[in-house]
């Protein structure tokens, strides 16, 4: 296995939620910091803190992730005989397409909607 896969460990669905709060707190400030509308809610360096802190959890969540894809699309091709890579490429497709799809706080894992056959 790639060793920055086998570093990043799965979330659980706790650390998924507080994942997704932190990104789109910074997606918030992100866009509180182009616009200018940020002042009286927060400095712009507490608005630049908290993007950077979202941008992190982002990353966090997109590599945890394609572990989760590298792990199905491995098994998929042993099971199929197709190519890992190519699995692996369509597999980070349907990961993007989920990601769009998933709304933390209703409760669903992302895991559960973003794996085949286990949409709700």
């Amino acid at each position: 296995m790639t060793t920055w896969l086998t570093d990043e460990p799965l979330l659980t669905a706790a650390e998924e939620r507080a994942l997704a709060r932190e990104i789109e707190a910074g997606v918030l400030a992100g866009d509180l910091l182009a616009t200018g509308s940020g002042a009286g809610v927060a400095t712009a360096a507490e608005l630049l803190a908290l993007e950077r802190a979202g941008q992190q959890a982002w990353q966090r969540f997109l590599l945890a992730n394609l572990r989760l894809v590298w792990q199905v699309a491995h098994r998929e091709a042993r099971r199929s005989g197709l190519p890992a890579d190519d699995l692996f490429q369509e597999g980070f497709l349907g990961w993007a397409v989920a990601r769009r799809r998933w709304d933390h706080t209703r409760g669903i894992r992302f895991a559960t909607l973003a794996l085949p056959g286990s949409a709700p």
